[in-house]
């Protein structure tokens, strides 16, 4: 048998790790076989960091992180996020530079700020649902959210050139 970071250990979250992952995924994709196959993807790569995964008080975040920015990636590949309405870019259209500067910006805030205004944003988490994914306290996750809109506004509306992605 194996060892509270084992296999089983895995086995036997499975089913809650899959339905943690398959929520963001189906959320961003609204397709249910492309959402599956995220989480699929995400549950292959928790396996293989499982003994560093297990004890974590992370996890749960780890696995929405993941499955968010896997949903995301498959998105922009087929050309249809916009990351400003945080959904398809076909129901509005929107500038390409604002989506990009978007994308970007996220791209420059502290991860715990991204991954905060991701889960409420885009996901529509309350500040307790975040706060259990992150493993942080609510007040914590109030001042990510707080700073992370602040940095995306500074950010976001300074005169300035637009972001460019570094080559």
């Amino acid at each position: 048998m194996g060892t509270a970071g084992g296999p089983e250990s895995f086995e036997r979250r499975f089913d809650e790790l899959f339905a943690l992952a398959i929520k963001p995924a189906w959320r961003l994709l609204d397709d249910h076989q492309e959402a599956e196959n995220v989480a699929a993807e995400v549950l292959a790569r928790a396996l293989v960091r499982w003994s560093s995964l297990c004890g974590s008080p992370h996890l749960c975040g780890w696995i929405v992180t993941v499955s968010t920015n896997l949903a995301i990636g498959h998105l922009r590949k087929a050309n249809r996020w916009s990351p400003l309405l945080g959904t398809y870019a076909e129901q509005r259209p929107l500038q390409i530079e604002d989506r990009l500067d978007l994308d970007l910006a996220l791209g420059t805030i502290s991860e715990r700020q991204r991954s905060a205004l991701v889960l409420r944003y885009y996901l529509d988490y309350s500040e307790a649902q975040i706060a259990g994914a992150m493993g942080i306290s609510v007040s914590s996750v109030k001042t990510h959210l707080h700073r992370g809109r602040e940095a995306l506004r500074s950010l976001l509306q300074e005169p300035r050139e637009p972001l460019v992605a570094p080559d």
